[in-house]
């Protein structure tokens, strides 16, 4: 990401209940449609207790936190796929590849595979840097959980994580494959 003059970053994030932290920008536009089992809302929209389509986990998922953040002069990652859907993110944004490996928004090129909500394999087919002053937001489901199946959510019908998600990624700062339920989360190299 950094090569391509996208760099992770702490910002301060505001949290529903007032407070601020300083966090990695890992979010999505207010009009991202979010799974749920009553069909998409936007993720501006979605609050605390909210249930959400988590398609790798078992669990009834709810939303545990949503977050908002101003980013002003910002640049975002827009996917478009050959299903036609689109999702515009943040650079560090994490989707599921067809492999089932986390990656990056910014690691993403035209012809990279990802999983759509179904678990059908979808490709991007272009990619562009976007210039955005707004909002961004982001959601945590299952804070409790360390299974990475438990963070993946949808949007736009792509699979995509959660903040938590993203955090241990930008942590780790490598790739971090889905596992079977009842395993932690497990680092793997490129």
């Amino acid at each position: 990401c950094i090569g391509q003059g996208l760099a992770n970053r702490l910002i301060p994030v505001l949290h529903e209940d007032g407070s601020i932290c300083m966090c990695t920008c890992s979010c999505l536009i207010g009009s991202t449609r979010i799974g749920t089992p009553a069909g998409t809302l936007n993720i501006e929209g979605l609050s605390k207790g909210n249930e959400v389509t988590a398609p790798q986990s078992p669990l009834v998922t709810e939303v545990a936190l949503k977050m908002a953040n101003p980013v002003f002069n910002d640049t975002l990652v827009t996917l478009n796929f050959d299903n036609g859907a689109s999702l515009t993110m943040s650079d560090n944004h994490p989707l599921v590849r067809s492999d089932g490996v986390i990656t990056q928004a910014c690691d993403l090129d035209a012809g990279s595979s990802v999983l759509s909500e179904s678990g059908d394999t979808i490709r991007v087919t272009t990619k562009a840097l976007t210039p955005f002053t707004g909002t961004l937001y982001n959601l945590i489901v299952h804070p409790q959980s360390a299974l990475v199946d438990d963070h993946v959510i949808v949007a736009n019908g792509v699979q995509s994580g959660d903040w938590a998600l993203q955090t241990t990624r930008d942590e780790i700062d490598s790739e971090i494959a889905l596992r079977m339920s009842g395993v932690k989360l497990v680092a793997i190299g490129r």
